[in-house]
């Protein structure tokens, strides 16, 4: 499940998954051991398209459910904040 800290850790990186792999501290490695970061860049980008509406309604349904599913209410907040710039 995606939370606002890893969404913390992810922007403290700026998203770039080589500096995390070289500087991130062994914590906030055990933080990531599942996937969090690709999915995290993953629902950026469809979250990108379904704003400049370059997404179908499937892809938007699709990405609604995946948020549900996979990442906490407040962080969902927090990334659409992000793709809303």
């Amino acid at each position: 499940m995606i939370t606002k800290e890893h969404v913390r850790i992810f922007d403290k990186y700026l998203g770039d998954d080589d500096g995390f792999a070289r500087c991130s501290t062994s914590h906030e490695k055990e933080y990531f051991q599942k996937g969090e970061w690709e999915l995290i860049v993953s629902i950026l980008q469809d979250l990108a398209l379904v704003n400049n509406e370059l997404a179908s309604k499937q892809c938007e349904e699709e990405l609604n459910i995946r948020l549900n599913k996979h990442v906490e209410f407040d962080a969902i907040e927090v990334l659409k904040r992000k793709t809303n710039a």
